[in-house]
């Protein structure tokens, strides 16, 4: 049997810019030539990659302008290669252990080719699973992410949130984001979920066409974020799909800030953002009794509400003082946050 190699699965399908070419720019010449990758180079050699998400992780989503940044600002760097005699096995083992979808092929110093995920699958499905065999055990390394960073953090993928593991799904809060995030791990692929609780199944068929309407509208804005209807109540769910091929801190931490943002554009879009200030005032508060239940002391709560909360410690004590009391209105929760 012949052992496959990478020039027998790699193609053409890139284009090689210079790192100081303006991202709008390059974007243009990507979508003319129908290309899914820009090899980068300095000084006309090879320097670094980016690939069609990263206009929209690291441009759309950190709101960077594609008319005045550059592709060095966004490449991934240094590069990571192969040889067309590669064997194919190796460039799936590199790609999974690199956790990259895309593997530009060298040759004498000069990118001859590029290979990914779905060219390996098409030539030889079973290599992917057993280049999978190497890699991480994701559910562990994600739980890692979540419950070791620090709470003063801007990166939502670094701050230290509340975790429940349920077989192989991961439900986690913090205060600071205005969601439960549910991750479902399930064969290749993890999914990042967002229920808002926005139900459409009782509404008039004019009110759920303006609302599908909304969504599309709101889905061609997004690329990591898609917005669905599920369920029997027909809730609005978001949700972002992570590859395990290619995943890492930066990619998850990108996933979460894509939901985040995906989030605020559609409570602007179907101008909710009273509701939700009162939601999400409603679960800080709910977070805070489900540790007075668990016997927290009033120390250990003041410390949750500053630190994760982000309260100054004068708010935090009468707030806790109005939960200790009784059920606070919406007015005042929302007054505190």
């Amino acid at each position: 049997m012949r052992v496959l190699k990478v020039k027998d699965a790699m193609s053409n399908n890139f284009i090689v810019l210079d790192e100081k070419t303006i991202i709008q720019d390059a974007i243009k010449v990507m979508m003319e030539k129908n290309k899914y990758a820009i090899i980068v180079t300095s000084d006309g050699k090879p320097k670094g990659i980016v690939t069609e998400r990263d206009f929209t992780v690291k441009v759309l989503s950190r709101n960077m302008d594609p008319g005045k940044g550059v592709l060095g600002d966004i490449m991934s760097s240094p590069l990571i290669t192969t040889k067309p005699d590669e064997t194919l096995e190796n460039a799936a083992k590199l790609m999974a252990n690199k956790k990259i979808r895309k593997l530009p092929v060298m040759d004498d110093g000069n990118i001859v080719g590029i290979i990914t995920e779905d060219d390996i699958i098409r030539i030889s499905p079973d290599l992917i699973s057993l280049a999978f065999q190497t890699v991480t055990d994701w559910k562990a390394e994600i739980i890692r992410w979540l419950t070791s960073g620090s709470d003063s953090s801007e990166d939502p993928a670094n701050l230290i949130w509340d975790v429940k593991v349920q077989d192989n799904l991961v439900v986690a809060e913090h205060p600071k984001i205005p969601f439960i995030l549910h991750i479902l791990f399930a064969n290749r692929i993890i999914r990042l979920d967002v229920y808002t609780g926005l139900e459409t199944a009782l509404l008039d068929p004019i009110q759920r066409l303006d609302i599908s309407r909304k969504l599309l509208f709101l889905n061609d804005r997004t690329a990591l974020v898609k917005f669905t209807i599920r369920g029997i109540n027909e809730e609005i769910v978001l949700s972002s799909d992570l590859d395990l091929a290619s995943i890492n801190r930066e990619e998850f931490s990108d996933a979460l800030t894509g939901l985040i943002t995906a989030l605020y554009m559609m409570i602007k879009e179907f101008k909710l953002e009273e509701e939700f200030n009162k939601q999400l005032a409603q679960r800080v508060m709910l977070m805070v009794k489900e540790r007075i239940e668990k016997g927290a002391t009033k120390d250990d709560i003041i410390s949750f509400l500053v630190t994760k909360v982000g309260l100054d410690e004068n708010s935090a004590r009468k707030l806790l003082d109005e939960i200790i009391k009784g059920k606070p209105s919406d007015e005042h929760l929302t007054a505190y946050l």
